[in-house]
């Protein structure tokens, strides 16, 4: 856990930055294997505001703390939003909607494991590749909705560009 900083305190740095160059040249490889998959400035990209993020993690921690599980992190995972047909080209996100989902990750036996808080017990973290496999299996429902702790919504950019 990154601890939180003031105007007092010097900002942490991540360590997980890279140069100019190593994002170049992995957008460079994005574009060169999917040619027909190309955003308008660089590439693909998925936008959230820092206040929903903010919130998406406090709201993560604090259901998972009242369960009793540890989060290790976020898991990012690729999802689009429409049906498609396989190998059907996708030019500027028009066709089938790129996007992500996003869930926490509890650590077990080396790995991060994307789980839902919402779905899981206390000290047993409900496994999101469990929960998706039986959709019907699991649900915690609120005045008639199905909710889980899986966070969408990124405007994705083209099409979504805000």
């Amino acid at each position: 856990m990154i601890p939180k900083t003031n105007d007092s305190q010097e900002s942490l740095e991540p360590s997980n930055l890279i140069s100019l160059q190593e994002a170049k040249s992995q957008l460079d490889n994005f574009k060169n294997a999917h040619p027909g998959v190309v955003g308008n400035e660089y590439a693909l990209r998925g936008w959230i505001s820092i206040q929903e993020l903010e919130i998406y993690i406090e709201f993560v921690k604090k259901k998972s703390a009242e369960k009793g599980i540890d989060v290790s992190g976020i898991d990012f995972i690729f999802t689009q939003h429409k049906a498609s047909t396989p190998g059907k080209s996708n030019l500027n996100n028009q066709d089938y909607d790129l996007s992500l989902m996003y869930a926490p990750t509890f650590k077990k036996d080396l790995k991060n494991i994307a789980f839902d808080p919402i779905n899981s017990k206390k000290n047993e973290p409900a496994p999101l590749h469990i929960l998706l496999a039986d959709t019907n299996s699991v649900s915690f429902t609120e005045n008639g909705i199905d909710k889980s702790g899986i966070g969408n919504r990124i405007n994705c950019c083209p099409n979504m560009c805000h």
